[in-house]
């Protein structure tokens, strides 16, 4: 379902354990995040109807699996990357930003059991997340 691919992306998120690097917690944010637009565009291609959506679906899969590599490839070369902020100091600048952008998605969210609608809404508030 749309609401699980979301909660579990969400899950993840703060399973994630940052290693005090801003890049390199950047890229394993975003790589679980991109992980729950391809996770939610599944559940759309199955379901959904709308030309446009499904559209969208499969441009979001191909973009973003292919960028979910990229990430990978750069949070490993960042691994031993020098600490510059403080991931247990919610005042941190850098982990303040991360915090407040991810306040959108757990917003609780009324699902309509329409598909198309519901992927739509999910998607904008996915996206604007992550810009």
């Amino acid at each position: 379902s749309l609401q699980g691919a979301m909660d579990n992306m969400m899950r993840e998120m703060h399973a994630d354990k940052p290693n005090g690097n801003k890049d390199h917690h950047f890229a394993h944010h975003m790589m679980v995040h991109h992980q729950g637009a391809v996770d939610m565009a599944a559940v759309l291609l199955r379901q959904g109807q709308d030309p446009t959506l499904r559209q969208m679906a499969e441009k979001i899969t191909a973009e973003q699996t292919w960028e979910i590599k990229e990430l990978a490839a750069a949070a490993m070369r960042l691994d031993n990357a020098p600490r510059n902020y403080d991931p247990t100091n919610p005042q941190d600048p850098f982990q303040a930003g991360l915090t407040a952008s991810m306040k959108p998605m757990m917003a609780p969210m009324t699902m309509s059991g329409d598909v198309d609608q519901d992927f739509a809404r999910m998607m904008k508030v996915h996206h604007q997340s992550a810009v």
